[in-house]
């Protein structure tokens, strides 16, 4: 199975349509990749990333929930 390049948000919120609440579903594939599955009202897609680039992305995703945290606890 080849590797999906993620979207940029601006070509994944045309796909999905707007900003409206949707779903994440994280999973692993039959090939050892990690999907993520994004879906709202519009549709779904499934984004399939190696192991070492799921780290990278979870990583991001945890820095920048401790840098909202940090700045809502400052308020």
């Amino acid at each position: 199975m080849r590797k999906k390049s993620p979207a940029p948000r601006e070509a994944l919120m045309a796909e999905l349509g707007d900003d409206d609440a949707g779903g994440l579903q994280i999973g692993v594939t039959d090939h050892d990749m990690v999907r993520l599955i994004i879906t709202n009202r519009n549709g779904v897609i499934e984004l399939d990333y190696e192991v070492e680039d799921a780290i990278e992305i979870a990583d991001e995703i945890r820095a920048a929930a401790e840098r909202l945290s940090t700045k809502r606890s400052a308020k």
